[in-house]
């Protein structure tokens, strides 16, 4: 040091945010020359300056000792006053003070520096700097000599002044010159002499002993490059995909699988043009070319390329090329080699290559051998297999991170059990542990996405955002519409851009981009979704703050709110691509307590999608949790508390779980009693619920009271072909087949079914439910004929429309098989009834109640082929399945006791009917009435057994009454 002492020298950069590519290079020239021990600064470490851009520029550039321009294109236009309106203002202001103090020095300038990148930005320096010294970093001499002009440093020092000397005569032109541009191509040429054409390999790493699966990738490497020496010009070829997926360690099996294949296999680390020059001349001293030793880099490199360029059966490779523009220069036309790039860029424009292969994460049989050769665990048992899977899923299959807990794994001498169990604990502090070794990985999971993090951060806020927000989501297949419908959810810079561009996906294409540039996303546009590797998840969430991760998580619920559809069947697809993320929301739902109205709503919502779906389980979690939410929350009459009440008791009814069904509906029709208007709708929804569950238990008059004051409601305030009308009529005809009023139930099911079909079509699920319920009546009527075709068109669009194992499609052939009974086509009745007994066990459970229906209709198959011991069995079963879910005197069960007296009756085992009449008569006189048309059949059928034992004093008696209760209702249907 002679003019500046170590420490004191202060550098401003000023420079134009061209690219984020431009952007990265400033930051790595100011680092750099922090790290030589230069105060330098720029405004990529500052946030948001207390006293403002404008003032903290100008502080900068009076405390700098010297003032770097990085001069371009773009930094010239904004010089002159020349950009595009609202491209910024920072180059402007520096600019304007630049020359305010050019011109009050009177034009000596000893504090502005131009600097450039590329020597094709020379010409793009201002006038006003054009007559003081510029440098080119596009070499370390280049960075040298600014550091030199910096520092007040010579690099080359000025020898002692000696004495003069006395030159001989010259004769002739032979004076010593210059070497011409001419004399510099001929020794460029002489490179390709064939002295040099030794084989040759600079892989700087070793074969990894543990490489294990991507033989597809290798393969179609292989057949790729290879199919390219038929052509004239060979392209270059490249494998992209995110950090730590594996392309470094593809490249570097390649290289040594078929080295013998090449005669030189060359390695460049190609993450920066200073990287690039460096191991381009190593290239040159490894083929021992002429100018191996020049100073001037530039020729070193023009001569490597001419030896490319003439040379064939080389193999190099561009390692990390993750900016793809920076390698162009470097690769000589008509190649005559195989060049490999490997990325993070997934695209290649520039270097004509338009198929790019993408490496995947492995395979899990892939990571299995992995682990296998690299812990050196054999003979697992099948406890360790379960941890060893598990474990492969936590890590998403990433062979970075398997490879730092293979590691640990072998260093300890641990199980798979014991790394699990502490990996769950301790998440990314464990696996950081284990740091990779250079020669596998040159970063740890921790660290190889930080500077992509970092640069996306300066490229565009939005685009940080979108990458923040989707570390709270599932890792596939994230919907645009969570961000598109959500935005204003997701904070300022997601709403600015995407608030209004739902018919324009193309904008939120461009908001990703920067992340799929470094993969570190992976688009499916067919799709509108893309996914993120869980482990970039965890990476994020690991760098953001406690508070800062419960207000990105509480945004992502909201933002799945607003993005969550009403649950209705045109809105299922939407509804199953969210589903994922909702239920990965609702883990941090749990976990960080976020008890809103918004996360209630969202539970709700995906709850009640997966009740339609038949996924219960599922579906009772994220009902309960959304109903104890909003007890927390909200007041003991708030609506959306009905709303939770009245959708848990639609699942439970469907579960059969019926004594837990009632207090919920009574609670929810009396917060809407409470708090609307006695003839909304919501009101008419309750009693419909109420009077579904109350037709169940058989206490019709009260279903059909509250029934009819539903429809009453319906059909005063809504439209005429409202759906929810259709519903209020179907239910009100199930009542009336009960009570034997088939004609009105009839009626009632035509005109449900003509409302469904206007409102949604002729495929919607509720439209086969409609079809099922009329072929009901038709079966009950003995009009067998017209039932089996409404029921073979509800089972198609059942089974097209909600998947064929859904119980519904269980109902469905149920009926159908009954018909076929009645039809005496029992073979066709039994394949059926299996089908539907499977699907209804398999969906409910083998205790449901609906499983008495199956059993009843597969019994009757069977009867109907003589095969009696297996219809006992199962009459038998139907009975205790029916009493267990019911309890003793529920209608069902005195129609499985009515279905045994007659089994046995018509077997002649009289006794055992005999008492089975007994009970289905007690049964059915305390569910249905003492006096009902039930009750009568009944009586007919116990007098004929009576008659058949010969006890026809008792016969009479149960006849008569039969006969009396016959003709009350005859009577009463008269009146």
């Amino acid at each position: 040091m002679t003019s500046q002492e170590h420490g004191n020298i202060k550098v401003f950069i000023s420079y134009s945010h061209d690219s984020l590519d431009h952007k990265g290079r400033v930051l790595s020239l100011s680092n750099s020359l922090c790290d030589d021990g230069i105060d330098c600064n720029i405004d990529q470490y500052e946030r948001s300056p207390v006293e403002g851009w404008p003032r903290w520029m100008n502080k900068q550039i009076d405390n700098a000792n010297y003032v770097l321009v990085v001069c371009t294109e773009s930094y010239e236009k904004r010089f002159k006053g020349q950009d595009e309106p609202g491209k910024g203002h920072g180059v402007k202001w520096e600019t304007s003070i630049l020359t305010q103090e050019l011109y009050d020095a009177e034009a000596k300038n000893k504090k502005f520096i131009p600097v450039v990148f590329y020597s094709k930005d020379v010409h793009y320096i201002p006038v006003v700097l054009k007559g003081v010294t510029h440098y080119v970093l596009d070499t370390d001499q280049g960075y040298d000599d600014l550091y030199a002009h910096l520092t007040d440093q010579r690099l080359i020092p000025k020898p002692k002044i000696g004495n003069i000397r006395q030159l001989p005569p010259v004769v002739g032109d032979n004076l010593q010159k210059p070497i011409t541009a001419a004399e510099n191509l001929e020794i460029i040429q002489s490179s390709t002499k064939s002295q040099y054409l030794d084989a040759k390999f600079n892989v700087p790493y070793r074969q990894n002993s543990f490489f294990t699966g991507r033989e597809e990738t290798l393969a179609q490497l292989y057949d790729e490059l290879k199919s390219r020496n038929a052509a004239a010009l060979s392209q270059p070829m490249a494998i992209c995909g995110l950090g730590g997926i594996g392309k470094t360690q593809t490249a570097i099996e390649y290289a040594y699988r078929y080295r013998d294949e090449y005669e030189s296999v060359f390695w460049v680390k190609a993450d920066s043009i200073d990287s690039i020059v460096s191991d381009y001349v190593s290239i040159a001293k490894l083929l021992n070319l002429p100018v191996k030793d020049d100073s001037d880099q530039n020729l070193v490199v023009s001569a490597v390329k001419n030896w490319l360029r003439t040379n064939n059966n080389w193999l190099l490779v561009l390692d990390n090329a993750d900016y793809p523009y920076l390698i162009e220069y470097f690769l000589p036309s008509n190649i005559q080699g195989h060049v490999l790039l490997t990325s993070r860029a997934p695209t290649f424009d520039n270097l004509g290559i338009t198929n790019p292969i993408e490496v995947k994460k492995m395979l899990p049989e892939e990571a299995k051998e992995f682990f296998l050769v690299r812990t050196g665990h054999k003979n697992l048992d099948q406890s360790e297999i379960a941890s060893l899977e598990e474990l492969i899923r936590e890590l998403d299959c990433l062979p970075l991170a398997m490879e730092q807990a293979g590691a640990y794994i072998h260093k300890l001498k641990c199980s798979f059990a014991e790394y699990l169990s502490s990996y769950r604990k301790h998440g990314l502090e464990l696996l950081e542990k284990s740091q990779v070794q250079n020669t596998k990985y040159s970063d740890s999971v921790a660290t190889t996405w930080l500077l992509n993090f970092e640069q996306v951060k300066q490229t565009s806020k939005t685009s940080t955002d979108i990458l923040s927000a989707s570390a709270f989501l599932n890792c596939n297949n994230i919907p645009f519409e969570v961000f598109i419908k959500g935005s204003g959810e997701l904070g300022e810079n997601i709403y600015s851009m995407l608030h209004d561009i739902e018919d324009d996906r193309l904008v939120f294409k461009e908001a990703i981009e920067p992340l799929r540039q470094f993969s570190l996303i992976s688009t499916y546009y067919d799709k509108n979704t893309f996914d993120i590797h869980r482990l970039v998840q965890v990476v994020l969430r690991d760098g953001i703050e406690k508070n800062e991760q419960q207000r990105w998580a509480e945004s992502v619920v909201k933002a799945l709110n607003r993005a969550f559809p009403k649950v209705e069947y045109k809105n299922w697809e939407l509804c199953d691509k969210l589903l994922p993320h909702v239920q990965t929301c609702a883990e941090y739902i749990r976990l960080l307590n976020i008890e809103t109205e918004e996360s209630a709503k969202l539970l709700n919502a995906t709850g009640n999608y997966l009740h339609k779906r038949a996924r219960f389980k599922e579906s009772e979690s994220l009902l309960k949790s959304s109903l104890e939410i909003r007890k927390k929350i909200l007041e003991p009459e708030h609506y959306d508390l009905s709303e939770s009440l009245n959708n848990l008791g639609e699942l439970y009814i469907d579960l059969g779980r019926y004594s837990e069904v009632e207090p919920l509906y009574v609670r929810a029709l009396e917060i809407r009693e409470n708090t609307l208007e006695p003839d909304d709708p919501a009101i008419a929804e309750s009693l419909n619920n109420l009077g579904e569950l109350y037709n169940d238990f058989g206490r019709y008059s009260e279903a059909e009271s509250l029934h009819l004051h539903a429809l009453d409601i319906r059909e005063n305030t809504l439209n005429p072909d409202d759906p929810a009308i259709a519903d209020s009529l179907d239910n009100l005809a199930g009542i009336y087949i009960h009570l034997d009023r088939f004609s009105e139930a009839e009626s009632l099911r035509i005109r449900a079914l003509d409302i469904t079909e206007k409102a949604f079509g002729f495929e919607h699920p509720d439209v086969a439910a409609c079809l099922n319920n009329l072929a009901g009546v038709y079966n009950v009527l003995g009009r067998f004929s017209e039932a089996k075709t409404l029921l073979i068109r509800s089972l198609n669009i059942s089974e097209k429309a909600l998947g064929p194992e859904h119980p519904a499609v269980g109902v469905s052939l149920n009926n159908l098989a009954g018909v076929y009974n009645n039809l005496g086509r029992s073979s066709e009745a039994e394949t059926l009834c299996i089908r539907a007994l499977k699907i209804t066990e398999d969906a409910l459970g083998p205790e449901h109640p609906y499983m008495s229906n199956r059993l009843t209709t597969l019994a009757e198959a069977y009867r109907n082929f003589g095969k009696y011991s297996e219809a006992e069995t199962l009459l038998i079963r139907a009975l205790e399945i029916a009493e267990k879910a019911l309890g003793s005197e529920h209608p069902d069960v005195g129609i499985s006791l009515s279905n045994l007296a007659v089994f046995f009756k018509d077997r002649n085992k009289y006794f055992k009917s005999k008492s089975y009449y007994e009970r289905a008569i007690k049964v059915t006189e305390k569910t249905r009435g003492e006096n009902s048309l039930e009750v009568a059949r009944l009586l007919e059928g116990y007098a004929s057994l009576l008659a058949k034992m010969k006890r026809n004093r008792d016969a009479t008696t149960k006849h008569n009454r039969a006969k009396w209760i016959r003709s009350k209702i005859e009577k009463g249907s008269k009146k």
